[in-house]
């Protein structure tokens, strides 16, 4: 059975972000991913006011986490949710994620967002065309692209 709640302990989080880091895909990028900095932005997303970390859990086991930030847009005024990191354990990819995402989706609805920003980073992992073409199958459209070079 899953169940999401807010997270008001990092340590829980702990597992997934060693299972993070290696699973980076930083060769491509020289860009070194390390569980240390997740639990650090974890810990700023849990004690920093619009912004929190949702668990995901099954049979009392945390398997998942998204790192939410609600913000107003300085262009448009207009209240939005930002997902800053979504990370559910590999052997739980699916359903589980699509559980997260809702639940965000939820939230982001009752803090009154009018828009949420979802991220398909390849650097998050190998799996970054799959994300993008469920992003589209859920309904969001492609807004931005970054790019990133090694200075």
């Amino acid at each position: 059975m899953y169940s999401i709640t807010p997270c008001i302990c990092p340590e829980i989080l702990q597992p997934l972000a060693d299972e993070a880091e290696q699973g980076t895909n930083s060769e491509d990028f020289a860009f070194e991913v390390k569980a240390e900095n997740i639990m650090a932005e974890m810990r700023r997303l849990i004690l920093s006011p619009g912004s929190m970390v949702l668990l995901l859990f099954k049979d009392g086991e945390v398997i998942g986490c998204m790192g939410l930030e609600i913000f107003t847009n300085p262009f448009s005024g207009k209240r939005m949710a930002n997902e800053r990191c979504w990370f559910v354990l590999k052997k739980h990819r699916g359903i589980a994620s699509l559980r997260l995402f809702k639940a965000a989706e939820q939230i982001a609805r009752k803090e009154g967002c009018s828009h949420f920003i979802f991220n398909a980073s390849k650097l998050a992992s190998d799996s970054h065309d799959k994300v993008v073409k469920l992003y589209e199958k859920l309904g969001m459209k492609h807004w931005e692209t970054s790019f990133i070079c090694q200075l």
